[in-house]
């Protein structure tokens, strides 16, 4: 947390002088969302939401940090809200797909995911959800998709995001040691 702590005193710095400013809130609730600090990341996003309820950003970022912070019932309405606002915006259909996944809900999970815009969120939810439906042999394809699509544009940790939930684990530590190597 050192590296972060200049920017958490300048965006609380930020909050002190100017509370009701929905953009440092905003700020600070992504900082907070990196760092971990799940509460704090809501509390924020939340207020910033009260103050912004139709925008897009703020809809879709709230639904990011429930995500993320395994809040996943939670998290679905907040990206439908943000889909309602903006039916093109891309990734919430696959953050949806992906929370019912978490709360085991695969069948739904699979309607979601093929609704996502984004190619490669898309082949990559549809991987791990394939998997998990003990479609092996698809989830195997996806799989194949998505690394194919690596090779045009970086995709390793997605790959070790799938790897992982299909259980090869050597896989999952192979593809996230590229991806640290890239840095």
């Amino acid at each position: 947390v050192p590296k972060w702590q200049p920017t958490l005193a300048a965006l609380g710095t930020a909050l002190r002088l100017n509370p009701g400013n929905a953009d440092v809130l905003v700020e600070w609730a992504r900082t907070n969302l990196n760092l971990g600090h799940w509460d704090n990341a809501v509390r924020a996003a939340r207020k910033a939401l009260t103050m912004e309820p139709i925008s897009v950003y703020v809809n879709h970022l709230m639904g990011h940090i429930l995500y993320f912070s395994r809040q996943y019932e939670e998290a679905i309405p907040a990206f439908r809200r943000t889909l309602e606002l903006n039916p093109n915006f891309p990734k919430p259909r696959y953050f949806m797909a992906m929370a019912h996944h978490w709360m085991g809900d695969s069948k739904t999970a699979w309607e979601v995911i093929q609704e996502e815009p984004l190619e490669w969120m898309r082949v990559c939810g549809s991987a791990v959800i394939l998997h998990k439906l003990g479609r092996t042999g698809e989830a195997r394809e996806a799989l194949e998709r998505l690394i194919e699509m690596g090779l045009e544009e970086t995709n390793d940790i997605q790959q070790a995001d799938v790897y992982a939930q299909m259980g090869d684990h050597d896989q999952a530590i192979a593809s996230l040691q590229k991806a640290v190597d890239m840095c």
